[in-house]
């Protein structure tokens, strides 16, 4: 019994990616910081179509990197990854592809942020071990909806 193994795969190809924005400065503090490094990451998303046939989204990372006798450093990285549809956007249920723009896509765009962190901070030589290869979706801060945080904020004041 010969049976085809059908492989899950994303509804998105990531077709293309830029590194959009670089900033790094080297600190060196009086005293050494007991504080391990600091992460954070983040995927923005440009275009708000649920049926767009192409589309990009942003990683972006925040970091400070302590590290032993190293100076320490404060990063902030974008990476703009396009993407393209492999099915018609249309006949996907919008919940999949609010999904993929909210967490799935990062595990496409880390292996590119992971490299673009190395290089930059081997360049700098600052001894920094390459970051894990990891499910980077645990990572990701929470999008906030303002809107609903906006609304709490009034509801909380006391009528006059």
């Amino acid at each position: 019994m010969n049976q085809e193994i059908v492989t899950p795969q994303f509804p998105f190809q990531l077709v293309d990616i830029r590194l959009f924005h670089v900033q790094a400065e080297r600190h060196f503090p009086e005293e050494k910081g007991e504080e391990g490094p600091s992460l954070r990451i983040e995927l923005v998303n440009i275009d708000e179509s649920h049926t767009a046939q192409e589309f990009s989204l942003w990683l972006e990372l925040e970091a400070d990197m302590p590290s032993g006798d190293a100076p320490e450093c404060s990063i902030n990285l974008s990476i703009e990854g396009h993407f393209k549809a492999v099915v018609e956007p249309t006949d996907l249920d919008p919940k999949i592809v609010e999904r993929f723009k909210e967490s799935d896509a990062v595990l496409l765009l880390w292996p590119y942020m992971r490299e673009t962190l190395h290089n930059l901070t081997d360049r700098m030589r600052l001894g920094v071990s390459p970051l894990p290869v990891i499910d980077a979706r645990a990572l990701l801060v929470q999008p906030v909806d303002e809107s609903s945080v906006e609304q709490d904020l009034f509801e909380d004041e006391p009528d006059e």
